[in-house]
């Protein structure tokens, strides 16, 4: 059951300066200050922790754009990926860990974070592998994704639910990396 005082704010109503106006927000609505970021650069940033699925997202989408895909582990191979024009960049998670290198992301291009619960990374992780502890892989993925999610909300202009196929998260990133 949804506690009350969570959802009183949907009956509350507010004065308007032209009562006969209307926006009606929904899918597809374009948003102005996330476009220069894409038409300046042709630039898709792909940002997440290990087990999220940002590699075979970015194979998918650099094949469907025909661009190239480039991956940035450090200072020096994010500033080459982002050299050779428009490409899709898959973002290791350390690269926020500098403040530095989070202020060049983000005005880089269109970043994507590719979001999934730690549960969901260690089991992808642990995968058939016998050899490592769901619970040990579990623990660590929630203490990074404690550390490193609010570089990734800095930096991000879109959230992509992880738990869903590369597949269907392409569809979600072509359409919004042509608002």
């Amino acid at each position: 059951m949804i506690h009350k005082k969570y959802t009183s704010f949907i009956r509350e109503k507010a004065e308007v300066a032209e009562p006969g106006k209307r926006k009606i927000f929904g899918k597809g609505d374009r948003r102005e200050d996330y476009e220069a970021m894409w038409s300046v650069t042709g630039n898709l940033l792909l940002a997440g922790l290990p087990g999220c699925g940002r590699q075979d997202l970015g194979r998918l989408l650099a094949e469907r754009l025909t661009v190239s895909l480039e991956q940035a582990e450090d200072a020096a191979s994010l500033e080459l990926a982002l050299s050779g024009g428009a490409s899709v960049v898959v973002l290791q998670d350390s690269l926020f860990d500098d403040d530095a290198l989070v202020d060049v992301i983000s005005r880089s291009g269109k970043v994507f974070y590719l979001m999934a619960d730690a549960g969901t990374l260690a089991r992808r992780l642990v995968g058939g592998d016998g050899g490592r502890n769901l619970e040990v892989v579990q623990y660590e993925a929630s203490v990074r994704l404690e550390r490193v999610e609010p570089q990734f909300m800095k930096v991000l202009h879109f959230i992509l639910q992880a738990q869903n196929p590369p597949e269907v998260l392409l569809e979600d990133v072509l359409e919004k990396a042509s608002w």
